[in-house]
């Protein structure tokens, strides 16, 4: 039997959001270097849903997050690959996480804060 899904958020409350942040975004970075560094591979359609909605310059890259190891099962645990090459050259980068679940829409206070980077 297949597993049935509940939906959550509707489309419409979700493009609403992303259109919000790209504007916050662009306001915040406006004639500023903006980076956007995404997760692999969770946030891929997520990122380019948002970076549709940026209207200034950015650059993009990607790391890579891992819970399960070598086991079928999560540690519990996420570990973070890639984000030593970003240490000084964005040391206050802004977290999606901040920006999607504290602003209010995403739930704030419903959501585990963001993992630690290793």
């Amino acid at each position: 039997m297949a597993e049935r899904l509940e939906l959550l958020i509707p489309e419409r409350r979700i493009r609403a959001r992303v259109m919000a942040l790209g504007r916050q975004i662009g306001a915040e970075y406006s004639g500023k270097k903006l980076s956007l560094v995404v997760v692999l591979k969770g946030a891929c359609i997520f990122a380019a849903d948002l970076m549709r909605q940026i209207e200034i310059p950015f650059t993009i890259d990607f790391i890579t997050a891992a819970s399960y190891g070598e086991s079928a099962r999560s540690s519990g645990t996420v570990v973070l690959s890639g984000l030593d090459r970003y240490a000084e050259r964005y040391r206050n980068l802004p977290s999606i996480h901040r920006l999607v679940f504290e602003a209010g829409e995403g739930g704030a206070g419903k959501q585990k804060p963001p993992p630690k980077r290793g």
